[in-house]
């Protein structure tokens, strides 16, 4: 029953996560920008890990070097979603209960802090202007 539990939770994420999307907005455009570049860094070192052992050997150095540039705009991206969420007419938190996603609630970042061990609890990202879901935590 578990394994069908967390079939359906691995399910609704992936569909959760597919929603995410870009707006028109301007206070959001530099975070997609980061998002854009972290994406395409992470594609090009999932490219060289999937190559064979000796071509991966042979790009060894060039794979480094692009995982740590990953690992910057990553934590660039969670710097500047951060400053965002901090101006809560930026970007808003919602809060989605397991078992009870249709009814997700607008949280502050506060509540966020205490709540975002919580594994029944899914939190979306979303721009404080139009609404639409950036991310997810």
């Amino acid at each position: 029953m578990s394994e069908i539990i967390n079939l359906t939770m691995n399910l609704y994420l992936e569909n959760l996560a597919a929603m995410n999307g870009r707006c028109a907005c301007p206070e959001v455009q530099h975070l997609y920008s980061i998002k854009g570049e972290a994406a395409e860094l992470k594609k090009q070192c999932d490219e060289i890990s999937e190559k064979p052992d000796y071509e991966k050997i042979r790009l060894e150095t060039q794979y480094k070097a692009l995982v740590s540039k990953f690992e910057k705009k990553v934590r660039r991206y969670n710097r500047e979603l951060s400053r965002l969420l901090l101006d809560t007419n930026t970007l808003s938190l919602t809060a989605l209960q397991k078992g009870d996603y249709a009814q997700g609630r607008v949280i502050q970042v506060e509540e966020f802090l205490k709540l975002k061990e919580n594994k029944d609890l899914v939190v979306t990202i979303n721009c404080g202007t139009c609404g639409q879901q950036i991310d997810l935590t």
